[in-house]
């Protein structure tokens, strides 16, 4: 067995909550027979399920604090300003020497011939050493942060792999134009979605306004983290008596078959559809992802406290399933600006949030790009959102553009607190036709170019080529 185990994917930390498209990634080129084997350098930050690939991790020493945060602490930032890159980049080889022996030592025991390390990160500098040692090849996964505001020299790095992987357009773009040598390098291979799991919600879940008149709002629920106690709160949650609503803001969470998407969809909607909105009906709206800057979740925050100051605007009840450094200023925030519907739901797995996402309205994702450069790809929740159906609001930050158009979501091109409330205001009178139209086109785009599994061929061809 050990001989069909040549090449290694390689993470910097494993699991780490947020990266659900690199575990699916590793499980696709798994089941599709790639001769490749997970690792990681360090653990990461939630206890691996028992379906999540296997993955073998070298060491159980503490991880940086920036591995698992991504954030640089105050003194880490002020090192690496004050000495140029190429320093920085030798000084972290000589402070993480133990990992790169155990990863020299893990390929020589498995026998592997090729390393492929994501993000072009401090995995990226270990398996570039090792893979100099052993005189093998290393590919390199290039996703946003690793390339906009690299912490370390990659001209090395990047041009000496045998191929580099680029999940977005954006970085792709941000490489080229970097380090341009490397174009015969690169492929485009973006992250996707399971499409088995993530279906499209029936026929009786379209999306629509929850319901007109509900005065009922949600408390702050400072929920931990790992938890899915939102969902289990809300599932016994009393109603007010004579309603004939037996859970608000799970009552749309019905079971239903898929819908595929066809030219005759939008001719099946019912022509008595209600043709125009008023802005006085309640909005369900759903914020996912780590709790950083480049996320946006204050100016979400100062959209919904606009908002709640102006006649005749849609109600709006916030919830924020993740967790991240940010988390306690926000929920403070939160509290300065009173915005009392608001569920902090920590992290959900993956079937939780697939049934959150039936219960809501839209998935609103406002990311921006940090002073320091920073900023997303396309977060894989959009993906996940277009996939089912959810609408869609989001900056066109990084290579969000690349799925949302005026003709698949809701784009705000430049987001502010002013521009995504008008935003939410125009979904809010969106009639249920026009929300038909852009749904259907949103996962039509899914299922054309962010099938996790045909993706994962793409990805196996690369790994195979560099065995070979």
């Amino acid at each position: 067995m050990q001989s069909l185990l040549t090449s290694i994917f390689l993470f910097t930390a494993y699991p780490l909550w947020s990266e659900t498209f690199l575990r699916q990634d590793l499980a696709f080129l798994q089941k599709s027979g790639c001769p490749i084997v997970g690792t990681s350098l360090y653990s990461g930050d939630c206890i691996p399920k028992d379906d999540w690939p296997k993955v073998r991790v070298l060491s159980s020493d503490v991880p940086p604090h920036s591995t698992l945060t991504r954030r640089r602490s105050i003194v880490g930032s002020m090192v690496r300003k004050a000495i140029p890159k190429r320093l920085y980049t030798s000084l972290s080889l000589h402070r993480h020497h133990a990992q790169v022996e155990r990863l020299e030592s893990f390929v020589r025991e498995i026998g592997a011939t090729h390393i492929h390390a994501e993000f072009a990160d401090l995995a990226a500098l270990v398996a570039s050493e090792v893979a100099r040692r052993l005189n093998i090849t290393y590919s390199i996964g290039i996703h946003a942060f690793d390339i906009h505001v690299s912490r370390f020299d990659l001209s090395d790095i990047l041009c000496n792999a045998s191929a580099i992987t680029v999940c977005n357009r954006a970085a792709l773009d941000a490489c080229k134009r970097q380090f341009p040598q490397t174009d015969s390098l690169l492929h485009y291979i973006p992250h996707g979605v399971n499409l088995e799991f993530w279906t499209l919600r029936g026929e009786e879940q379209s999306p629509r306004i929850p319901f007109r008149g509900e005065e009922q709002s949600l408390t702050n629920a400072l929920l931990p983290l790992s938890t899915d106690k939102c969902i289990a709160q809300s599932a016994n949650e009393k109603t007010p008596k004579g309603s004939n609503i037996s859970n608000p803001r799970l009552s749309e969470a019905k079971p239903g078959g898929r819908m595929h998407p066809k030219d005759s969809d939008l001719e099946e909607v019912e022509p008595t559809l209600k043709e125009n909105r008023t802005s006085t009906e309640s909005l369900e709206i759903l914020f996912v992802g780590r709790l950083v800057e480049k996320k946006g979740v204050r100016i979400l925050l100062e959209a919904l406290a606009i908002l709640q100051k102006r006649q005749n605007a849609p109600k709006c009840r916030l919830t924020i399933a993740g967790d991240g450094p940010l988390r306690d200023e926000l929920v403070q925030y939160t509290d300065e600006l009173k915005i009392p519907a608001c569920c902090w739901a920590g992290v959900l797995s993956q079937e939780a949030l697939k049934l959150t996402m039936s219960s809501m309205s839209c998935l609103c994702a406002p990311s921006i790009v940090t002073k320091d450069g920073d900023r997303d790809g396309i977060p894989n929740v959009i993906l996940e959102a277009m996939a089912t159906g959810l609408p869609v609001i989001a900056s066109l930050v990084g290579s969000i553009s690349e799925v949302i158009t005026n003709d698949t979501g809701w784009p705000v091109a430049d987001i502010t607190p002013q521009t995504l409330a008008e935003t939410i205001i125009e979904f809010a009178n969106s009639t249920e036709i026009e929300r038909k139209r852009r749904v259907v086109n949103a996962r039509r785009l899914i299922e054309k170019s962010f099938d996790a599994q045909k993706l994962a061929l793409e990805r196996r061809k690369i790994f195979i080529h560099q065995q070979s």
